[in-house]
């Protein structure tokens, strides 16, 4: 395993990263987002260690200072992304795997100001893009190598979305393609594919009047695809 793909990465609800090192010498695998490269759970990775030694693996570094939230953690390249609250504003965060240092932190949108505050899902990456939601519906596009913002939209603004709960917007934004699928939660924009490049709407869908089966507006769900049943959806 090299040095990059030779950690793992836990992110305490301080937003406190720590990352170990296990040597043992399998192929490097990125975790670009929610879940996995499968968005299952399951690592590509083989060979790795079944339990470690008493003392556990050596710490190879930590950072502090990614501001507080429930957003865990994308691995791509040799670089580690996280979102959190902190300095008046929602960030997303781009951390060196080398050390632990911050690379850039690029700003979302407001915090969110509640009982338990912060970011609340995870930023994807897909090739030299960087794609994050903030809690207050604010979906952005980054340059993975700087930060700097390609676009930028506001799931309310624009889309007339909604959240079914206080507990805001809080999935994780879905690359299929070469589109980037989210869920604005409105009753002609239930859920949205843009152009991951430019962020053009390329479909909408929208949804009947649930009445006493559900309540309207986006939930805290994320996209996943399936092909079940013979077919993709």
């Amino acid at each position: 395993m090299d040095e990059r793909a030779g950690r793992v990465c836990v992110v305490w609800a301080t937003f406190l990263v720590v990352a170990v090192a296990l040597a043992v010498p399998v192929p490097a695998a990125d975790w670009p987002g929610w879940r996995g490269p499968g968005r299952d759970g399951v690592s590509p990775e083989r060979g790795l260690l079944l339990q470690w030694g008493p003392g556990g693996p050596p710490l190879a570094w930590k950072a502090a200072g990614v501001g507080s939230g429930f957003s865990s953690v994308a691995v791509a390249g040799d670089r580690l992304y996280t979102m959190g609250d902190t300095d008046g504003a929602q960030h997303v965060f781009a951390m060196n795997l080398d050390g632990g240092s911050l690379a850039w932190k690029a700003r979302v949108g407001a915090p969110l100001v509640d009982s338990r505050g912060g970011a609340r899902s995870t930023p994807v990456v897909d090739g030299d893009r960087v794609y994050a939601l903030g809690s207050g519906g604010d979906l952005v596009c980054l340059d993975a190598a700087t930060g700097k913002a390609v676009w930028s939209k506001n799931l309310e603004r624009d889309y007339g979305g909604q959240m079914m709960s206080r507990w805001m917007w809080s999935e994780s934004p879905l690359v299929d393609g070469d589109r980037l699928v989210f869920t604005p939660g409105a009753r002609d924009a239930a859920l949205v594919a843009v152009d991951k490049k430019t962020g053009r709407d390329v479909w909408r869908t929208s949804v009947p009047d649930l009445g006493p089966a559900g309540k309207d507006g986006a939930g805290c769900s994320s996209d996943v695809i399936s092909n079940g049943a013979g077919g993709k959806q």
